[in-house]
């Protein structure tokens, strides 16, 4: 007896399961379309991290590096601008970017302020606490300056002001009001002149963010290549949003100028 042949009736079934598996392996992913109108493919990516722009800072400070404790002296202006040096004194305003600092608006010296040096035998007349001292300057690492305030220098140049003089502003044409070669009167005649004087002027100006009154000792630190080497108080009672303004005279022998690097500020709250 023959074997029946194999027809199409044998295939319909196996085209039947194929078509009935071509649709599960696509929703399964195993397939992909590539032609032309199939769906663009979206890749997700991280989003970077967003940039934070800092407030524009119109006075930028670098902390300062204190020279040892036992060494260092601190010269201290008075609300008057009078102003004492402790001998020896330790370093009393450490503090630098303390939370609630007063904000620093103005910061900025002039050199040989002045358009005249003064000469040493006067400057011993009028500004005794730095011509006379022999560690004032800047000369070493541990350093003294004082500050006089604007109405000292008032007096001083009202003091020495030639007869025709009436009235003295403490700019920088102090040879409007006196005459340098002669400071000091007779006694200074013939004295040998040199060293010679003149002053750094330092402005500045604060803003108080304490939300109450508050005292702060307050220090001017003076580098010279790159090292504090004095420091000036000029303590103040600040208020929260209200401007505090220094101007500070700073006696300096005029071979010393060029040390005088920068200045800066630094703030510890009493109490």
């Amino acid at each position: 007896m023959r074997k029946p042949a194999v027809g199409s009736t044998g295939l319909l079934p196996l085209l039947l399961l194929i078509l009935l598996l071509v649709p599960i392996l696509l929703s399964a992913g195993c397939l992909s379309g590539t032609g032309e109108g199939g769906a663009p493919v979206t890749t997700a990516t991280a989003s970077p991290a967003a940039t934070t722009e800092s407030a524009t800072v119109l006075v930028t400070l670098s902390a300062p590096t204190l020279p040892p404790a036992e060494t260092a002296a601190v010269t201290t202006a008075g609300p008057e601008g009078s102003s004492t040096t402790a001998p020896a004194a330790t370093w009393v305003v450490p503090t630098y970017g303390a939370t609630g600092d007063p904000r620093i608006i103005i910061l900025q010296f002039q050199k040989e302020y002045f358009n005249a040096d003064l000469p040493d035998c006067g400057m011993r007349k009028f500004f005794p606490e730095a011509a006379t001292d022999p560690n004032y300057g800047i000369a070493g690492r541990q350093g003294t300056l004082v500050a006089h305030s604007e109405e000292d220098i008032l007096r001083f140049l009202e003091t020495n002001a030639v007869t025709n003089v009436t009235t003295v502003e403490a700019g920088r044409r102090i040879t409007d009001y006196i005459e340098p070669a002669t400071l000091g009167g007779p006694a200074c005649s013939g004295m040998i002149s040199t060293p010679t004087w003149n002053f750094v002027l330092i402005n500045a100006t604060i803003i108080g963010r304490n939300a109450l009154p508050a005292e702060y000792a307050i220090g001017f630190n003076v580098r010279s290549k790159g090292v504090v080497v004095a420091q000036i108080r000029a303590d103040r009672n600040l208020t929260l949003d209200t401007p505090a303004l220094f101007a500070l005279y700073v006696p300096l022998k005029t071979a010393e100028m060029e040390r005088f690097d920068s200045v800066e500020m630094v703030f510890a709250r009493k109490g």
